[in-house]
């Protein structure tokens, strides 16, 4: 017969008695020790969270592309995002490649919205506007801006006269060509060149941005599948 007390733990057997803590110590230890791993899981918990790390994950803010984009043309983030707006937009309505917009913004001007030279072309592109004056009229009434330093109007009326010379001329070398339009054909053909290798250029950095997107919306969706228990 087992005698259950606090004090002292003993089985009877007849006329003998054992003192179980006694003897078996170690036993007594290790029971205990289960059982009070064991308790906790058979008692009802709500977990209203899960806490998770995830390492070197920078939560997006601005857009990977104009940050590199910014970077590279020496500008800050704001003028750099209505730049490439601006391309974008462009880009899209003359159907002409977004790193070659850029290639000419950066050969022209080197991004300076307040560039002009010698000869009066003015802004990022660079246009002389007594010789496209239709263009400048239509896109000024068409935009509803007259100032030609005007990023948007300014980057419409340099891709407007390109895809005019692509049109005409079917290929983009002859179309900077022609765009250029100096009397030396050397330079023309070396200042095609250099708009071509600097769109190039733009393209890698396009292309790397577009990774870097994909890897960082591939982390927020695996954030996602992390749901509240």
């Amino acid at each position: 017969m087992l005698n259950i007390n606090p004090k002292h733990l003993t089985y009877r057997y007849g006329r003998l008695r054992i003192n179980l803590l006694k003897r078996y110590p170690h036993f007594f230890i290790l029971f205990f020790i289960c059982i009070a791993a064991i308790i906790p899981h058979l008692i009802p918990t709500r977990v209203d969270h899960v806490a998770i790390y995830v390492p070197k994950l920078v939560l997006k803010e601005k857009d990977i592309f104009v940050e590199s984009m910014a970077k590279e043309a020496k500008l800050n983030y704001e003028e750099a995002y209505k730049i490439n707006s601006a391309v974008l937009a462009c880009s899209k309505k003359y159907s002409i490649p977004h790193s070659v917009v850029l290639g000419l913004i950066d050969k022209e001007s080197g991004f300076n919205t307040h560039a002009m030279s010698n000869s009066g072309a003015i802004g990022l592109t660079q246009v002389l506007i007594k010789w496209h004056f239709d263009k400048y009229k239509r896109l000024s009434k068409e935009l509803g801006i007259k100032d030609v330093y005007d990023v948007d109007l300014n980057v419409q009326l340099g891709c407007s006269v390109l895809k005019e010379y692509m049109i005409s001329t079917r290929h983009l070398t002859s179309a900077l060509v022609r765009y250029i339009g100096n009397s030396d054909p050397q330079y023309n053909i070396a200042y095609a060149a250099d708009v071509i290798r600097r769109s190039h250029k733009w393209k890698e950095l396009i292309e790397k941005s577009a990774e870097k997107e994909v890897s960082y919306m591939n982390q927020r969706e695996q954030i996602a599948l992390i749901k509240p228990i």
